[in-house]
């Protein structure tokens, strides 16, 4: 609990345009960044936006963001979400979708028409309603924001076909190329102490490697893996934690903020999960926290602003880091080798082979549902 409110996570005491002016960049860093899309212009969430959000916190809302970060409430949200939903629930909860105005939930009425079966099978109710805490409203107003952000990322032709490999992403060739080319952009660690889904990601220091892909294409490959982690029990009952690492050496051009705005918008507005924390590790302290994540932090809930950390330095004290995740509910079986743990390896999403594999179990999936 000191760690996490006595831990700075080095938000910028001004604008970044002042940043770009001030004299300690020098004139080497400004002709640099003239180079990247990243803009300097960007709205903040300034450390004096985060002093007082955080004391505008209630004591039970205080409470509330250390039982997520720590674990602490794991068991009892799982019990919560195991109950059945009622149908007076479901009349509710249809009741509520059938207040929101049409414009903000055509494309919801669009599936419901082109494939209502995939209402039930990769968007059921129970997955929003268990995410907003049974609230009907917030529930509705998730789903239909989650078919509005599909149907503007894959378009009409992919938007209502099966979120899989054979039905939304079949024929997308720069999908599957990063699918098999860079795995390391995401992965699944076993889950944490606490029974939560582990989701990780490391963000890679070329440049060339990862602007070739373009945003609608990374945002597509986060939206099936978003349905990978839905196949998981513990992603829908205990919800999420985060585990991202950048090199020292990552580069601002890689900083897309229009693309962090949409990712923040699915993620915490979109699908039907919960994130209890995100764990950003870097290096050292660097002018990526004090420039890119400010950006980042703007796009998200205040909710969320509270539950993100970053360890700065963690290559420095391994033994320091290793001891303060196992605090937050990591395994030290359960962690990369990297952060001195003993996990080595991933799920079948790390083996290089793993594309090839889904896509023979999605054929036999087919293959029996023709069958029957």
């Amino acid at each position: 609990r000191k760690h996490v409110e006595g831990s700075r996570i080095f938000p910028p005491r001004a604008t970044i345009s002042q940043y770009k002016s001030a004299s300690f960049i020098g004139p080497a860093f400004a002709q640099t960044s003239s180079m990247y899309p990243f803009s300097y212009t960007a709205p903040v969430y300034s450390q004096e936006d985060e002093e007082r959000d955080r004391a505008d916190l209630t004591a039970a809302e205080k409470d509330e963001i250390l039982d997520d970060v720590f674990g602490r409430n794991a068991e009892e949200t799982a019990e919560r979400n195991r109950r059945e939903i009622t149908q007076e629930e479901l009349d509710d909860f249809q009741a509520a979708l059938e207040r929101i105005p049409v414009s903000d939930r055509a494309a919801l009425l669009l599936a419901s028409v082109e494939c209502p079966e995939l209402l039930e099978t990769e968007t059921a109710p129970h997955l929003f309603l268990r995410c907003d805490g049974y609230d009907v409203d917030k529930a509705a107003k998730r789903m239909a924001d989650y078919w509005d952000m599909r149907f503007e990322i894959f378009g009409e032709e992919k938007a209502f076909l099966p979120m899989t490999l054979l039905g939304a992403l079949h024929g997308d060739d720069d999908v599957m190329r990063m699918m098999r080319g860079y795995p390391h952009f995401r992965n699944f660690l076993p889950n944490d102490r606490h029974g939560r889904t582990v989701i990780t990601g490391y963000a890679s220091s070329s440049s060339d490697e990862f602007s070739s892909f373009s945003r609608t294409t990374k945002l597509k490959y986060i939206w099936y893996n978003v349905h990978l982690a839905l196949r998981r029990e513990a992603t829908i009952q205990k919800g999420v934690v985060v585990f991202m690492s950048h090199p020292r050496n990552y580069k601002l051009g890689l900083c897309d903020r229009l693309f962090y705005k949409k990712l923040m918008k699915a993620t915490l507005f979109c699908f039907p999960f919960k994130i209890r924390a995100i764990h950003i590790f870097e290096p050292a302290k660097s002018l990526v926290s004090e420039l890119v994540f400010p950006v980042v932090k703007y796009f998200m809930s205040n909710e969320m602003r509270q539950r993100f950390i970053i360890h700065s330095g963690w290559r420095d004290n391994k033994d320091r880091t290793l001891e303060i995740l196992q605090a937050y509910g990591f395994r030290d079986d359960s962690l990369p080798k990297s952060f001195g743990a003993t996990f080595v390896g991933g799920t079948y999403e790390l083996n290089e082979h793993w594309v090839d594999e889904e896509l023979e179990r999605e054929r036999e999936l087919a293959r029996i549902l023709e069958w029957s």
